[in-house]
């Protein structure tokens, strides 16, 4: 599976699809269960659990992303919980 917001009209090298949490309740931004993912471009921020949470049969690949960081690329804009990787 592939993500990809780099293909997104407009994306000059920084994120400009932003995954937002602020109001989804007890909940992750991406949960990846399944091998050989590709996340790119994304903005993903302010979720109560992890922004990305890994727990899988390995090969992935987050590239280009600002996790707990606004598109700005500076201004904190954290997840509840670090990132993390079961692979």
């Amino acid at each position: 599976v592939t993500i990809d917001g780099t293909t997104q009209p407009g994306f000059a090298g920084k994120p400009i699809i932003v995954l937002d949490g602020v109001g989804a309740g007890s909940a992750d931004g991406l949960d990846l269960f399944a091998g050989n993912t590709t996340v790119k471009g994304l903005v993903i921020q302010r979720f109560s659990w992890y922004g990305i949470y890994i727990s899988n049969l390995g090969g992935n690949l987050v590239q280009g992303c600002y996790v707990g960081v606004a598109s700005d690329g500076t201004t904190a804009r954290g997840n509840g919980h670090a990132g993390r990787c079961l692979q």
